[in-house]
């Protein structure tokens, strides 16, 4: 049987992982920010100089100063941005430095037609083991009332798939909503037409910026460029992308790093209208599914909180001949690939799904240790149907 790994998708997240890299450190003192950074903590050339060029007390004596200057709260815009009260810089409740994410808050019409106000994080942004420092099911939002960023609780109401749609949905307290200017929903589809703009948070700093173009997309990811700084996109993932119209279109979950130049770097986003399936299933005891299609056809439906993570191409015999698996974020592109490439009577679909641990501290994921609670699908390619069959020894 043939073993092939598509891990191209682990560089999605790279946006995101620089903060997580630093605050997971442990001394977090030895942790320098980096120097283009630097300005916003208001340190002057001068320590800049000293920092380049000084032994390494010195070093963690400058870096001391500099933490000690933290108080996690983003810093009051320097420009005009209209869009700002749409989002929220989301951290964890917890003593010491927390990573910070960014959020985007939306508003949805519910069957009676009124509006209902969510926000919505990445959902990579969630910890994944208890000694993160990344976001509780209970966290702090900082928000700008107009004049000053205060902060405010916020829970997480539904998951969404790290592995696959990458957003999780957020309520705040019904006094706090009056602080958000909540964004519509785009009912247009992305096309190479269209040019983004972003707004979020990045190192503590609320950021706006335009020029995001769009370069194709599959059912579940639209690609743009990537006209923001490495260095500073830390913290931007959850972050809002809009069309022209000031419509949502998307969040922000990653970006790709290109070997040679950073112009060539690509931005992702999770297409808003999977927004929808999240309200859903925050109104029907955590049930919210999607379909996957290829060639128009439907193959399998997934809930949110799922993510396939292998596919096996079977013959007539009901035999495994070829394994596809997906370590990180599922491709949809790479999927239908092998769906093109790989001659098959069935395929098989391990489904994993995400859930809290009893504390609501962090998520536990079935591809790390629960083997037995894995779903088997087989999709019979002649009569187009998917059933749940039991667990099989032969698809591990």
């Amino acid at each position: 049987m043939r073993h092939i790994i598509f891990s191209g998708m682990a560089i999605l997240l790279a946006s995101c992982l620089p903060v997580v890299a630093l605050c997971n450190t442990p001394n977090p003192v030895k942790a320098l920010p980096s120097l283009k950074s630097l300005k916003n903590l208001g340190v002057s050339a001068a320590s800049k100089n000293i920092l380049q060029h000084s032994s390494s007390q010195v070093q963690q004596s400058l870096s001391r100063a500099i933490a000690s200057r933290l108080d996690y709260t983003p810093r009051q815009p320097e420009i005009e941005m209209p869009l700002l009260t749409a989002t929220f810089q989301a951290r964890a409740d917890i003593e010491g430095r927390a990573n910070s994410f960014s959020g985007t808050v939306f508003k949805i019409e519910n069957k009676k037609g009124k509006p209902e106000i969510y926000g919505v994080i990445a959902a990579h942004a969630i910890a994944g083991s208890e000694t993160s420092r990344s976001l509780k099911k209970d966290f702090i939002a900082d928000v700008y009332n107009g004049k000053e960023f205060v902060s405010i609780p916020a829970k997480i109401v539904q998951l969404g798939a790290p592995g696959f749609l990458d957003m999780a949905l957020v309520k705040f307290r019904p006094e706090d909503e009056k602080l958000f200017t909540p964004l519509s929903i785009s009912d247009n589809k992305p096309t190479w037409a269209d040019m983004f703009q972003t707004q979020g948070f990045s190192l503590l700093n609320p950021v706006h910026f335009e020029h995001r173009v769009f370069m194709g997309d599959t059912p579940f990811a639209v690609r743009t460029n990537m006209p923001w700084p490495r260095d500073e996109r830390p913290g931007l993932c959850g972050a809002a992308v809009l069309n022209n119209r000031d419509k949502l279109v998307g969040i922000h979950t990653g970006s790709s790093y290109a070997p040679h130049s950073e112009q060539d770097d690509f931005g992702f986003l999770t297409p808003a209208r999977f927004l929808t399936n999240l309200v859903e299933a925050y109104h029907h005891q955590g049930i919210g599914k999607f379909p996957i299609e290829f060639n128009g056809q439907r193959i399998i439906e997934l809930n949110v909180d799922e993510y396939i993570t292998k596919i096996y191409f079977l013959g007539e015999d009901k035999k495994p001949k070829t394994m596809v698996e997906f370590p990180g974020k599922f491709s949809y592109r790479k999927f239908s690939d092998a769906m093109e490439t790989f001659s098959h009577a069935y395929v098989v679909f391990l489904v994993d799904h995400v859930f809290w641990d009893q504390k609501g501290s962090y998520l536990l994921d079935f591809r790390y240790g629960f083997p037995e609670h894995v779903k088997t699908y087989l999709y019979d390619a002649k009569k187009r149907t998917t059933e749940l069959i039991a667990p099989d020894i032969h698809f591990r």
